[in-house]
């Protein structure tokens, strides 16, 4: 059980400061108002905000769209172009809870992806850009 040391408005738990400083923030906002002005064009394609700054809702499809590219290269490119045997992630099973000493969710039988590592590290070894070994001279020639 986790010992609360400090009190707030005489509870013994610090809920009652969250709800306070919440509530401060809440009102700083309503007086402050936002620091960025967001209009919305009259047809609902287009947003600007600070008077000079737009993007077009097709603007930001690509934007959101050449991102979610560009993390999937990122992704493939860390990986060494290895794609793991089971994509799906919501299929793993990790059991946070356990604390024998050496579980992985990696070395779990339900999970069948004990040997992702080994092929990992081997592709990552062979691979011809960024390899994790280097090849000597004489090994470079034959």
């Amino acid at each position: 059980m986790i010992s609360v040391r400090i009190r707030c408005d005489g509870t013994l738990s610090p809920l009652g400061e969250f709800i306070s400083l919440a509530a401060y923030g809440q009102s700083l906002r309503r007086s402050e108002g936002p620091t960025i002005q967001v209009e919305w064009s009259d047809d609902g394609e287009e947003i600007s905000w600070d008077g000079c700054f737009r993007v077009t809702m097709d603007g930001f499809r690509t934007l959101t769209h050449s991102a979610i590219q560009t993390a999937t290269r990122h992704c493939e490119r860390l990986m060494y172009d290895w794609v793991p045997p089971n994509r799906d992630l919501k299929t793993l099973r990790d059991r946070l809870s356990t604390a024998t000493a050496g579980y992985s969710f990696v070395s779990d039988p339900a999970n069948g992806i004990a040997s992702a590592y080994l092929e990992l590290l081997m592709q990552a070894c062979l691979s011809p850009v960024n390899r994790l070994t280097l090849v000597g001279e004489n090994e470079r020639s034959s």
